[in-house]
């Protein structure tokens, strides 16, 4: 896997070093490692081969990140992004949260970047470049929405996932979630932003602090989403990712639940 991180920091590269060294991949492969501290330095060497993750910090000297990022992402149709900053708020501008709805596209806050996001940031850009593991596995999936019909949309999603079985849950309330999520282990949880006189960050929050551990995402249609103090709390405090209700397919499930094992 070819790996280029944008970082001007020489104790945040070192760092990042030290962490990629406990990270397990699923798929046993040679991590090329590479360094640009400016984006003219990554346009140099973007110039010569595509590569399969981009790690981005969002200030660079010469410029931020973002033009840069989804003028590669469009050139190299495999490639993944995680972007890193020191500002949580960055998720509230409008560019960026247009680039976090891409399926490819990930953002971190520098304190909360850890060997275990890492390692799960790593496999969701196994999974778009084409190596990740498609053995089968039996999965489980908690939705929390108050909407019937959300849940036999994502029944029939889960139906067309290649090499896997996946079963789906429904609770309709923070209460009601609490109470699966304890009893049982699932292998992704979805909750809508909007229920019933909730929020669903709130109960992304009350999970949390209960212990649970799975992975979690937001789902939502609402554009403004993204641009909520609430969406920038839950994000940037990586208790969650995101993914748009429009996007939210066989294709994109099936990143998700091979990317966080």
């Amino acid at each position: 896997m070819k790996v280029l991180v944008l970082e001007d920091d020489t104790e945040d590269w070192l760092l990042l070093q030290h962490q990629l060294r406990s990270v397990d991949l699923p798929v046993k492969q040679e991590v090329e490692l590479e360094l640009a501290s400016t984006l003219s330095a990554a346009g140099e060497k973007t110039r010569q081969r595509c590569y399969d993750f981009m790690i981005a910090d969002f200030h660079l000297p010469d410029g931020v990140a973002l033009d840069f990022l989804f003028s590669e992402l469009q050139r190299c149709p495999t490639m993944y992004a995680l972007l890193v900053s020191n500002d949580e708020q960055l998720v509230t501008l409008p560019a960026v949260g247009e680039l976090l709805r891409s399926n490819r596209v990930s953002f971190c806050v520098k304190s909360d970047l850890d060997q275990f996001r890492l390692q799960a940031e790593f496999r969701a850009a196994q999974c778009v470049s084409g190596v990740a593991d498609t053995e089968p596995h039996r999965k489980s999936i908690l939705l929390v929405d108050d909407d019937p019909d959300e849940r036999e949309m994502l029944r029939w999603h889960c139906e067309q996932l290649t090499g896997m079985e996946v079963d789906v849950d429904w609770a309709r309330d923070t209460g009601e979630a609490l109470r699966k999520a304890a009893a049982g282990h699932y292998s992704l949880i979805l909750v809508d932003f909007r229920l019933d006189q909730e929020i669903g960050t709130e109960t992304i929050r009350q999970l949390h602090d209960a212990g649970i551990r799975a992975p979690m995402f937001i789902i939502s249609d609402a554009p403004s989403f993204l641009a909520s103090q609430e969406a920038m709390r839950c994000l940037g405090h990586r208790r969650a990712g995101f993914i748009s209700k429009r996007r939210l397919d066989s294709q994109r499930l099936q990143q998700v639940l091979q990317a966080k094992r």
